[in-house]
């Protein structure tokens, strides 16, 4: 594939979308490195890496679960005490990107996953995917809403556990493509490095979890970093 191609497939191409000068371009037999205009000075490398986030619930009833309020190093909505690490979330400022970055959003996926100490239960995966809706944010304003249910799991662990004869349930085909895609045409969704965003699973009444279920929300995209 040309170096325009990469271009335009990944929306660098168009004017519209490209908050970055195509001066400083450097010609590369994979990815791009784009340059930020005036000073040149802010260099990106993009590469397909998600966004990601995970809470998880409490002793106490919940009306909503809020993603990427804390960042890493950050503590838990429904636990206080425990503290996010990388594999919660990659989020390094709390509600945005933090600079230089960008990330071309082009779909979602909602994970259910059990702690060391306790297991998804039937009941909770019925919470989640049929008792909830999901909203994607902007500046705090929903620009996605949406059943819970039409997310879907996506890749993860699969298969029976025998010792305790549990099956292990999902919302959709455990495969990498089985993704909610959140792209315009063949246009992805931009988030600015200074822009906010948030997401969230909303409970028209609240709803009793089982302590410690974790829940992820991995927003898949193209991530530009700064070298």
């Amino acid at each position: 594939m040309s170096l325009q191609q990469l271009l335009a497939d990944s929306g660098l191409a168009n004017a519209d979308q490209n908050p970055w000068s195509m001066q400083g371009l450097e010609s590369m037999d994979a990815l791009p490195i784009i340059s930020a205009p005036p000073s040149g000075r802010a260099k990106l490398r993009v590469t397909t890496e998600a966004i990601y986030d995970a809470e998880v619930t409490g002793t106490s009833a919940l009306t909503d679960i809020n993603w990427f309020r804390a960042p890493n190093g950050g503590v838990m909505q429904n636990a206080t005490t425990t503290k996010k690490t990388l594999a919660d979330t990659n989020l390094q400022v709390p509600g945005s990107l933090g600079s230089p970055l960008l990330f071309d959003l082009t779909g979602f996926n909602i994970k259910v996953t059990p702690t060391t100490v306790t297991p998804v239960t039937e009941a909770d995966l019925e919470r989640v995917y049929v008792g909830s809706y999901f909203e994607f944010l902007f500046n705090n304003r929903p620009f996605l809403q949406m059943p819970t249910i039409e997310i879907p799991h996506g890749v993860g662990i699969d298969g029976v556990s025998t010792a305790t004869n549990v099956n292990q349930l999902r919302n959709g085909a455990p495969t990498r493509s089985n993704v909610f895609k959140f792209t315009v045409g063949k246009y992805r969704v931009r988030i600015r490095s200074t822009e906010n965003f948030n997401a969230r699973l909303v409970w028209a009444s609240a709803a009793t979890f089982v302590v410690n279920t974790k829940l992820h929300l991995i927003c898949q995209g193209f991530k530009y970093n700064g070298i």
